[in-house]
Parts: structure tokens; C-alpha cells; sequence
């Protein structure tokens, strides 16, 4: 009884003592899963019958909109006990979402050191470090000798694999620096903490994801200090907690290159038949109206074609891969251009774009040699003919790796974002330069 079919069933039948034995022993994945795919009510009812440290689980690895529904639909003690159970930076994700009514009632009856922990954190924007800080960690104070510090970490209630790193301040709370655990056994008991302290890297407060993530590519740590504009200590950011934020980024950095003509990510689950309708139906209707042209166009070259038939054979692998390579092009240049690797700019494009050509050269020849090669063995074919596959296939994947290199630059300068510039739409253009290049060719050589 895993399905959400079968739940439903259960509960619709009041058998609940059976749906609580499938859910203890359900992976968090499957309880997700069975979640998202009942009714809001459906979710609820089944959310109620979890214990609350595997609804707590549950609530952390879940998306953050369909937390915020789910808590919104239980009591407000519910409500409270989940709130103030759960760290501070996925609270403040799952309050994102919740009614203004709620929101302020919820937040007036909190404790006051988890209000103020929420309040901390929703008052910096969105996409900075702030809002995937740990406000739980240790702090020794400079003064502080090495066996007091040491007790202090022995008595906390961390556990060895949270204890990479202990934080050090002076008197006034401001940071000094980091010292590793293993430094700080080996250091002489009655030494002051402020004399071990060796590593002073740190994030601000307000820096965005994009650049903490960067921070920790470029060390070996996985525990940052956070400090406020006056350097004061005020939280830490662990590696692991940025590792859904970088996903996060850079799906919507490349989300619409998939292709739906708005730079909006659409919710598969949640959204509408309708939204998603539209979404998609843009730029298939745009395929059409290319398929019209590139059947035109065929049409227009049958005499070529009837004296050849075999050239008709090598239409599909050839304009095909034309768009293939135009859109691998796109893609690397939109996550470069999303992560920053590359700066949006044309003196940047006449640079890059020499590097370009040569390997897209490279690649069309290769690929085209190695088309010649499969056709010589398994077709019958003359000499003219594979030279003319091998020459298309060149000219289309070297055009198609241009296209999809130029396209969002020019997007950029045209204010537009990249991402709108989707993979259907290339390969459609592809599509009918590929076969224009490929009969034009074959005119030359083959009549």
C-alpha cells in the first residue's frame, strides 16, 4: 500500500493504523512523493499521521510552497510547534508563503528568541547568504584559554561532524577568526584562544548566494562565519546548506532554454492546465510554421531529389545535427553567461567566438568524416555523394555551433534573457538552413 490511490482508500476507510505502519517505514522520497501527489487535503490527513520528527524531516527536504500549504491547513498550535522546531532558515522559506493574516498572527505568538531569529533573517533580501544561516554555533572569546574553550565544546550539545571549526571574538563580539578542532587539541591548555586563531575567511551578511558558493570552491572548508557590516559574528553558513541553493540557481538561470517563451519557472505540479498549455504551445506553433517552410522548400527541389533518391536519405542526420550542435552551443554560452564564467558583453563574444569556430570546425569535420565512414559501409553510394555529406555535415554543425554561440549575446544586447532563446527554436532555424546547405551542395556537386 504505497500508491496514492491506495492511501486515499485507507482513509477514506478509516483505516489509519494501517497507513501510519506503511509510512514508518516509507523512504523521506516516498512520503514526499506521496504528498505532491494527493489534494491539498489528502496531503494534510496524511501529513497528520507522520510523527512530528519525521513530519520536521519532511518539511525540510520538501518544497517550500507546498510546506506553506500544508502547515496553512493545520491548527495554529500545529502551526507553532513545526515553526519553532524547525532551524530558522527553512521557517523563514515556508513563512514566505503563508497569507499576511497568518504570517502575523504565527509570528506574534513565538517565543521570543525564535521571533527574533525569523525576524533576523526576513529582514535581508531574498538572494542573500542571510537567509541560509545557522544562528546555532559555538563562539569562544579571544581571552578565553584553551582548556575553558575545549570544555566548552565537549559540554555543548553539537555533535563531532558539526565541530569542524569553532569561531572566535573579541570582548565587543566582532570576529577574529576560525580555528580548526584538531589545531586546538594539540595547542598547550593554559595558551588564549586568540593566539590559535589562523583562519580569518569569512562571508558578509548581505553577499549573495551566488557568491558564497563561490567562497567555498575556493577553500577546503565547509563551515563559513557570517558578520554584519561591523564585523560581529552573527551566524554560519555550511557547504551542504548551499547546495540546493546553487541548484536552485542554476535552473533558473537555464530553466526556459527547454522551451516557454517567458523566463518564468513553471511549477509542473501546481500550475494550471491552461498556463502550462500556453506556455508550450508558443513555440511548438512556431515548429510548425518552420516544418511548413522546410516542406515548402523540399517540395521545391524535387527534381533534384528524384534524380538522386539517395540524397534524401541523409536529410534527417544532417539537419539534425545542425540543431544539435546549435543548441549544445547555446547551452554552454547561457551557463556560462548564468554563472558568470563568461561577462555579457560583445568584446567578450569577438574573443570567445574565435575559439568557437575552431572547434565547431573540428567537431563538423570529424562528425562529418565519420558519416562518410558509416556510409560507406552500410550504403552503396559514389564518391560525389560522400563528399557531399561530409561537406554538409561541416557546414551545418559549424552554422548551428554559431548560431547557438551568437543568439544569446545578442539577447543580452537586446535586453532580452538568454534562456528565451530555447532549444526548439534553434534547431527549428537549423532545420531549414540544413537542408537549404545540404541541396545547395548537392546541386554544385551532384548534377
Amino acid at each position: 500500500m504505497t500508491s496514492v490511490s491506495e492511501i486515499k482508500q485507507c482513509l477514506d476507510e478509516g483505516k489509519i493504523d494501517e497507513i501510519v505502519s506503511v509510512l514508518d517505514f516509507l523512504e523521506l522520497e516516498d512520503i514526499i512523493a506521496l504528498i505532491s501527489g494527493s489534494s491539498i487535503e489528502d496531503s494534510v490527513r496524511i501529513f497528520r499521521l507522520l510523527k512530528p520528527e519525521r513530519g520536521l524531516e519532511v518539511l525540510k527536504a520538501m518544497d517550500s510552497q507546498l510546506a506553506g500549504s500544508i502547515l496553512e491547513n493545520l491548527t495554529e498550535p500545529e502551526i507553532l510547534f513545526y515553526v519553532e522546531n524547525l532551524e530558522p532558515r527553512y521557517s523563514v522559506k515556508i513563512f514566505e508563503e503563508f497569507g499576511r493574516e497568518l504570517f502575523e498572527k504565527i509570528l506574534f505568538n513565538l517565543e521570543p528568541k525564535k521571533k527574533a531569529e525569523l525576524l533576523l533573517l526576513l529582514g535581508y533580501p531574498e538572494d542573500s547568504i542571510a537567509r541560509y544561516m545557522d544562528l546555532d554555533f559555538i563562539v569562544l572569546y579571544s581571552t578565553e584559554r584553551v582548556s575553558e574553550g575545549l570544555e566548552k565544546i565537549r559540554t555543548s550539545r553539537f555533535e563531532p561532524e558539526e565541530l569542524e571549526s569553532v569561531f572566535v571574538v573579541d570582548s565587543e563580539g566582532k570576529f577574529v577568526g576560525s580555528i580548526n578542532l584538531a589545531h586546538l587539541i594539540k595547542a598547550y591548555p593554559d595558551q588564549t584562544i586568540g593566539s590559535q586563531k589562523k583562519d580569518t575567511s569569512h562571508l558578509q551578511v548581505t553577499d549573495p548566494i551566488e557568491l558564497a558558493i563561490s567562497r567555498f570552491s575556493e577553500t577546503s572548508v565547509h563551515v563559513l562565519p557570517v558578520v554584519d557590516s561591523d564585523m560581529r559574528l552573527i551566524g554560519i553558513v555550511r557547504a551542504a546548506n548551499l547546495l540546493e541553493a546553487a541548484g536552485d540557481i542554476q535552473a533558473e538561470k537555464i530553466t526556459a532554454f527547454g522551451g516557454t517563451p517567458t523566463g518564468e519557472n513553471i511549477d509542473y505540479r501546481t500550475g494550471t492546465i491552461t498556463e502550462i498549455f500556453k506556455a508550450r504551445f508558443v513555440w511548438l506553433a512556431i515548429l510548425v510554421v518552420f516544418g511548413a517552410i522546410v516542406s515548402g522548400y523540399l517540395a521545391d527541389q524535387q527534381e533534384i531529389l528524384e534524380k538522386s533518391l539517395i540524397l534524401a536519405a541523409f536529410i534527417p542526420p544532417i539537419i539534425d545535427m545542425g540543431g544539435n550542435a546549435g543548441s549544445q552551443s547555446a547551452s554552454y554560452v547561457i551557463r556560462a553567461l548564468g554563472t558568470g564564467q563568461v561577462p555579457p558583453y560583445f568584446s567578450t563574444l569577438f574573443i570567445l567566438i574565435k575559439k568557437d569556430i575552431i572547434i565547431a570546425s573540428l567537431l563538423g569535420l570529424a562528425l562529418g568524416l565519420f558519416e562518410a565512414l558509416i556510409s560507406l559501409v552500410f550504403k552503396d553510394i559514389n564518391f560525389l555523394i560522400l563528399l557531399t555529406v561530409t561537406l554538409s555535415m561541416v557546414s551545418v554543425v559549424l552554422l548551428g555551433s554559431l548560431v547557438g554561440f551568437l543568439l544569446p549575446f545578442l539577447a543580452v544586447k537586446l535586453k532580452q534573457d538568454p534562456a528565451v532563446l530555447s532549444a526548439p527554436v534553434i534547431t527549428s532555424v537549423m532545420d531549414l538552413l540544413g537542408v537549404m546547405i545540404y541541396l545547395g551542395i548537392a546541386k554544385l556537386l551532384v548534377l
